[in-house]
């Protein structure tokens, strides 16, 4: 069983983990002496049970207790003191069992015998599903809701909780190393500090979570954090999963393919700059860019110039950092006799490639230009 010890005596704390570990049944997860520390914790991997002392002079037991129990109230509570004044307070606070100092051993195996049989007699937790199935949205930004014209931008507290989040949900269902979130979201602090922004962020996930009445949930194995959708959908995932089960492009199908690429509305996480996240982006932007060029090569093969057009510049659109579709457009419109929208294109590029790249274009593509000015110079000359 989880416990967390908190009591602002070293030498009585050092005690009760001695005792506990000859009993056995309890796993102490954390040892406080200081309780901001404790909390901080607490909040971030909520233990099962929690022995507090009530006598501290940083803050109050009982005031730490009804901090924790207000966002845990499943967490058993074991008061510490000695005073018998704050029995009826303890217990006004459901605290599960009220321990005197000095204790004993034999009074301590009582505490611990009623503690495990609670645990056992705990029924599991079952999440509650109503209405229609909870979304988080990841193109263009973090949102939720169940559609994207219905959904609504989560207001984090802090900008790093946020990142934290969209780290853990693209790394969903994988244990993440706390050591690797330090490194990779707070490397420029120290790792006493990191480590108390780190319990901070998660608490103001699963807060965040909780008051939004997502499912997902954050959840505390060995070394570090699993993030658990808990049957809350994702849009990439379900953009992915309809991508690949769309039959093949034909003239009866063409409807369909292009309602998927509607269904992307902009790159993954693009209003963030997480450097972490650019592999995700890239292969997702790849998948959405190949069948967009499926489509406008369909329309093309069929004889639809104008459609085809039509489809590259809204990969355009989407991605105007893309090289090839330039030359795409530049040997369509060659095809259809459009020699501004031609040079328009070749323009653009230029420009594009100046300003992003600080490049000239490819040598093929170069190549054709020269070709074209050319062949069209000789068309001039022959008027």
């Amino acid at each position: 069983m989880k416990t967390i010890l908190v009591d602002n005596e070293p030498l009585a704390l050092k005690l009760l983990e001695e005792e506990l570990g000859k009993i056995g049944g309890i796993d102490v997860v954390g040892s406080f002496s200081n309780p901001e520390l404790a909390l901080q914790h607490i909040l971030a991997e909520p233990p099962i049970a929690l022995f507090l002392d009530i006598d501290m002079q940083e803050i109050n037991g009982m005031q730490l207790a009804e901090q924790v129990l207000q966002q845990f109230p499943e967490v058993m509570l074991i008061f510490l003191t000695e005073q018998e004044k704050y029995a009826v307070k303890a217990f006004e606070l459901s605290a599960h069992d009220y321990i005197m100092k000095p204790f004993s051993h034999e009074r301590l195996c009582v505490t611990v015998e009623r503690l495990l049989k609670r645990a056992r007699m705990a029924p599991p937790t079952v999440p509650s599903v109503s209405g229609p199935a909870q979304m988080i949205h990841c193109f263009r930004s973090l949102r939720i809701g169940p559609k994207s014209d219905e959904s609504v931008t989560l207001k984090w507290k802090t900008l790093k909780a946020q990142e934290l989040f969209a780290y853990l949900l693209e790394h969903r269902g994988k244990l993440i190393r706390k050591q690797d979130l330090l490194d990779q979201l707070w490397p420029e602090i120290d790792w006493r500090k990191g480590t108390s922004q780190l319990y901070t962020a998660i608490y103001q996930i699963r807060r965040m979570m909780r008051e939004e009445g997502v499912g997902i949930r954050i959840v505390n194995r060995d070394e570090g954090y699993t993030l658990d959708l808990n049957g809350v959908l994702l849009d990439t995932e379900e953009w992915e999963r309809k991508i690949k089960r769309i039959p093949p492009l034909t003239d009866e199908t063409l409807e369909r393919h292009q309602q998927m690429l509607e269904m992307y509305p902009g790159d993954y996480l693009q209003e963030y700059s997480y450097e972490w996240a650019e592999t995700e982006r890239r292969r997702l932007r790849t998948v959405w860019l190949r069948h967009a060029q499926h489509i406008a090569q369909h329309y093309d093969s069929i004889g639809n110039e104008a459609k085809a057009a039509q489809q590259y510049l809204l990969i355009q659109k989407q991605l105007p950092s893309e090289e090839r579709i330039y030359f795409e457009l530049m040997r369509l419109y060659d095809r259809m006799n459009e020699r501004f929208a031609v040079q328009r294109q070749y323009d653009q590029l230029m420009l594009m490639l100046k300003q992003e790249f600080d490049a000239e274009p490819l040598t093929s593509v170069q190549q054709w230009y020269d070709q074209w000015q050319y062949k069209h110079s000789q068309r001039l000359s022959a008027q």
